[in-house]
């Protein structure tokens, strides 16, 4: 998914003996862009009239450019880490094009993208960049901590029950929903979030009181997601409402009356 659009216009001048020449040259893109953990990434770039200069590749806060942008309609990798970018490239193909590739992207890959000026700043490059958002969708159920998926579980009529729902290791974190039958639920439910290594754990409570016999039988769903365009995961487990029999009454008394038995006497 791509999204916004930059045009920039460059200026500088060069004192030479006896006169300043100045040049100026314009630079449209990158765009931000989301893509999903392996995929191929390409952050388009154009640069024109930019003779007499260089432009270049660099990822925000890291050290050095990736790639050299030439005028003559080539570049120069860098190679300021050579492992990483050894299959890196730029694709000059198009007019003006200078279109960075990035192939099988992983987590360490998310970023802002510069392209312009090869003398911008740190600062004209995280104001002009473009970002790619690695996502890490789910790939498996979200799990309940106390229960299996689709067992049954005992619940009390109008008793508060507690239920745990997790997901692991997506980015962005999870979304998730909770459902009773089909109908869904939005009270009761606190959800939190922690991060290792740039993915995201997620874990949603529910709070639910049951109620007699409208929920017997009905599935308590928890429903997940990273996107609503991906594909939602779900687990659920099957409610079995128990109702409990009722303080016992004693007909022609009420509770805690004070009578008096004579001897020999039944009392029905």
């Amino acid at each position: 998914m791509l999204t916004g659009n930059r045009a920039l216009a460059y200026g500088y001048c060069v004192l030479t003996i006896g006169a300043t020449i100045c040049y100026s040259f314009d630079v449209v893109g990158p765009t931000d862009i989301d893509i999903l953990l392996g995929e191929d990434a390409t952050l388009n770039c154009v640069i024109t009239d930019f003779a007499g200069s260089v432009g270049k590749w660099s990822k925000v806060n890291d050290a050095d450019e990736i790639f050299i942008a030439l005028s003559s309609g080539g570049y120069i990798g860098t190679g300021h880490d050579s492992t990483k970018h050894s299959d890196w490239s730029v694709a000059t193909t198009g007019t003006n094009n200078y279109d960075l590739k990035i192939p099988n992207v992983d987590i360490n890959d998310d970023g802002c993208y510069f392209c312009g000026i090869g003398t911008a700043d740190a600062s004209s490059m995280s104001n002009t960049c473009g970002n790619v958002r690695i996502i890490v969708p789910l790939s498996s159920r979200p799990v309940f901590t106390n229960y299996n998926h689709r067992d049954t579980v005992m619940v009390t009529r109008n008793a508060m029950t507690t239920f745990i729902c997790t997901t692991s290791g997506t980015k962005p974190a999870s979304t998730i929903e909770w459902y009773i039958g089909s109908t869904q639920i939005t009270n009761g439910i606190t959800t939190s979030d922690t991060s290792s290594n740039g993915l995201y754990d997620t874990t949603s409570t529910l709070q639910y009181i049951p109620v007699w016999n409208s929920d017997q039988d009905k599935h308590i769903k928890c429903d997940a997601y990273v996107f609503t365009t991906h594909t939602h995961y779900s687990t659920y487990v099957i409610l079995d409402v128990l109702f409990p029999p009722l303080s016992p009454v004693i007909d022609g008394y009420n509770n805690d009356d004070d009578f008096t038995v004579n001897a020999g006497r039944s009392l029905l």
